[in-house]
């Protein structure tokens, strides 16, 4: 507990050594937590560490050796950011859903599908790229598969899913801006 204990103190210094250190400690570890966490998806998992250092860094000085380990600290940051990204995820996904579901006359209504809610949709799609915009809308509104966008478009289905996980960011972050200039 010394070494860790030394580690914080070095680490709250900004020593980069000790930033240095702290990942070579703990990446493997906390990677393999966040990845269980994700089941099994990589690519989260790699979105979620990253950020969980980004956050350690930032609130260095929140760490109470008294209170646990390092490791420890730092899975509970990576399980709060795996938390969050599921429910901007959650949000985009109704929301996609509920813009899909307003290009189909047959669905009933409901209470994401009202007129507001698509206009609050559409208007952030309108702000993404087109290659974003339109790569959501065929997963999304049109119902195709990666692996149908991929031969559409003749990209690699690998292109294509990381194409969507960029697209899927882009468009949280233009939805959340959107949901702050209607509040």
């Amino acid at each position: 507990m010394n070494y860790e204990r030394d580690l914080a103190r070095r680490l709250k210094a900004g020593e980069t050594t000790a930033l240095q250190e702290l990942y070579a400690a703990t990446f493997a570890p906390l990677y393999r937590f966040v990845y269980f966490q994700a089941q099994g998806d990589h690519e989260v998992a790699q979105e979620v560490v990253h950020d969980a250092f980004l956050e350690a860094v930032r609130s260095i000085s929140n760490y109470l050796p008294d209170k646990g380990s390092l490791q420890a600290w730092l899975c509970g940051i990576a399980r709060n950011r795996l938390r969050a990204l599921r429910r901007a995820r959650d949000t985009e996904r109704k929301a996609l859903q509920s813009l899909a579901a307003s290009q189909h006359a047959e669905h009933a209504v409901h209470e994401t599908e009202k007129p507001d809610m698509r206009a609050w949709i559409n208007a952030a799609l309108s702000l993404l790229p087109g290659t974003y915009s339109d790569v959501l809308v065929q997963k999304y509104v049109k119902d195709k598969s990666v692996r149908e966008i991929a031969t559409e478009t003749g990209q690699t289905e690998k292109a294509v899913e990381s194409l969507l996980s960029r697209a899927r960011a882009a468009f949280r972050e233009s939805f959340a801006a959107e949901g702050e200039s209607h509040d």
